[in-house]
């Protein structure tokens, strides 16, 4: 039996991508660096569930934490969220509004998990697509509404 606790890390400025102004990948594109550390309150969530994890492990028999608790390395889960973070304001803190639009265009949309403003350690994909109609209803409502633009 395999038994595996999913922990979220909070969305942080400081966990992010910064893209190279110099150095390009093979298809020419900027390369980037990831920038992450955990905050005091992911470390604290992090041993609470590895305790849960012993805890719940014990009930069903011999336990070895030297070979059977494992945290893995920041992303395994591939459930990464909000890397293009959203917010209300464009502070330098996010990369779009609410509904999408990239700070700074007028005609540029993001959508997906990325765009999800909270950490969620579950399946991602009901959500990004909210987030996908979202930005189409910015868009549509942008092109229907007059020309006040």
């Amino acid at each position: 039996m395999g038994l595996s606790l999913y922990a979220p890390v909070e969305s942080r400025p400081e966990n992010r991508l910064v893209f190279s102004e110099s150095d390009t990948d093979l298809a020419g594109m900027p390369r980037f660096t990831v920038e992450f550390g955990y905050s005091d309150a992911d470390r604290e969530l992090i041993s609470r569930g590895r305790d849960q994890v012993r805890s719940l492990a014990e009930e069903f028999g011999t336990f070895d934490p030297e070979t059977e608790l494992a945290l893995l390395p920041p992303g395994s889960s591939l459930h990464q969220t909000g890397t293009v973070r959203a917010g209300g304001a464009d502070d330098g803190t996010s990369v779009c509004d609410p509904d999408g639009r990239v700070w700074g265009f007028d005609n540029l949309y993001l959508a997906g998990n990325g765009v999800i403003p909270t950490a969620m350690a579950a399946n991602v994909t009901l959500a990004g697509a909210v987030t996908a109609v979202r930005a189409a209803r910015a868009v549509a409502e942008r092109i229907t509404a007059p020309a006040a633009h």
